[in-house]
């Protein structure tokens, strides 16, 4: 497959211009799915970066995650149907331990939301995100009474390759009110496609 010179081009200065305001490396991960196509799951973080759920020390494996219903596990929820990635989201700049987690998810539809109540909240009811290379939408809850509860923060991508469920849980004090951006910046910086080492 040939690829388009303009967009590869785009492609690198936006690239570039990402590293020069303080934006980590591209990290790339394989995805596992039920067809094998070789695909790739791409994304960057801006003064931070993924820590897979096997590469953490014992001590983080429990770190709250979610696929969009119960606060379980991250250690448990990499083992969920359709999940081929699920990983710590850790600062690059300090120790903060585990700032929050995502479970990303390749599947024909979105994986279901539930709210506190339990009842799944469909589809109606995402907002759609602006600014997007593609369709995006997002729906949350705070999984508590409390202002201190995890923010559970779930995107759905639509792509040729299926639906890009990306399931966040933040509860750390060191994100504060940067949460919501920051997970809006991984799935703006994201991408699930053929591996060209596979082609």
């Amino acid at each position: 497959m040939v690829r388009n010179p303009l967009k590869v081009r785009a492609e690198r200065r936006t690239s570039a211009m990402l590293t020069r305001v303080g934006w980590e490396p591209p990290q790339t991960w394989a995805v596992g799915t039920a067809h094998d196509v070789g695909l790739v799951f791409t994304t960057r973080l801006p003064a931070a970066e993924f820590i897979p759920v096997a590469d953490l020390p014992a001590r983080h494996r429990g770190a709250p995650a979610s696929l969009g219903g119960p606060i379980l596990p991250l250690d448990r929820a990499a083992d969920a149907e359709h999940v081929f990635f699920a990983a710590a989201i850790c600062s690059t700049q300090g120790d903060h331990g585990v700032l929050a987690t995502m479970t990303a998810a390749l599947s024909d539809t979105p994986l279901p939301f539930t709210g506190r109540d339990g009842t799944a909240i469909r589809r109606r009811a995402r907002k759609r995100v602006k600014g997007m290379p593609a369709r995006v939408t997002v729906v949350e809850r705070q999984d508590g009474e409390e202002p201190s509860s995890p923010l559970v923060v779930q995107y759905t991508r639509r792509g040729p390759q299926g639906t890009l469920t990306l399931t966040f849980v933040a509860d750390s004090p060191a994100l504060a009110g940067n949460a919501r951006r920051l997970f809006q910046n991984v799935v703006r910086g994201c991408h699930v496609a053929v591996d060209p080492r596979a082609a």
